[in-house]
């Protein structure tokens, strides 16, 4: 029976080891997101420099300045939805979309006005947001298979505890039952011991009744 309850203890460890499905599906839908959030970002930087070929400084900025009021107020609406529902992952959405409003204002300068030498280090930003967002998402997946890890921590030590235990109890059971068994084969003595027959002797002797005889003196 005990060894079935070990066993039974085991393959429940292994069980919360292991990542469950509903924890597993909440970390790919968040790197999921962030896989996303890059292939948008990356679209959108390819349209905003492939589009400013030929066209006018003016006309174009203007665009860029509209693109980046859109990011502003995005990264303000994610700033107040974090605050409110005390969500760390929207307020790091809302700093990122604040990076991309900033770079977007400037992007005018950097495309009709920075030389080429330069402008090259500036235009590889799709590379970047790529690179970003891949090692976000995996720290993201590590964090939180690390977190669940954390978590179920406290109950294998509770069950190394309680193995422990039952095993001294065990021992100890096990040492009282051969005291037990040994003081039953130790043969015994039969017989009175001694002290007791010589009471019994002293209390079979007759004693004698009345006053003891005085001894006539003899008259010289």
């Amino acid at each position: 029976m005990k060894k079935n309850a070990i066993k039974e203890i085991e393959e429940e460890i292994d069980k919360k080891t292991k990542l469950p499905l509903e924890l597993k599906n909440n970390l790919k839908k968040q790197v999921f997101i962030n896989i996303s959030i890059a292939i948008i970002l990356i679209i959108y930087f390819i349209f905003l420099v492939a589009g400013s070929i030929g066209i006018n400084k003016n006309i174009r900025t203007i665009d860029f300045n509209i693109f980046s009021i859109i990011f502003l107020a995005s990264t303000i609406i994610l700033f107040e939805y974090s605050y409110k529902n005390k969500k760390t992952e929207f307020a790091i959405y809302g700093i990122e979309f604040l990076f991309i409003a900033i770079f977007t204002l400037f992007l005018p300068y950097i495309i009709f006005e920075l030389k080429e030498p330069y402008k090259k280090y500036y235009l590889l930003i799709n590379v970047y947001i790529a690179i970003y967002y891949s090692i976000k998402s995996i720290i993201i997946y590590i964090k939180g298979k690390n977190r669940y890890m954390n978590s179920i921590s406290d109950v294998k030590e509770i069950v190394k505890k309680t193995d422990t235990k039952k095993k001294s109890i065990k021992v100890a059971s096990e040492e009282k039952n051969k005291q037990g068994e040994k003081q039953e084969s130790a043969p015994k003595k039969r017989g009175r011991p001694k002290k007791t027959e010589e009471k019994d002797k002293i209390e079979s002797t007759p004693k004698k009744r009345g006053r003891p005889r005085k001894e006539k003196v003899k008259n010289d």
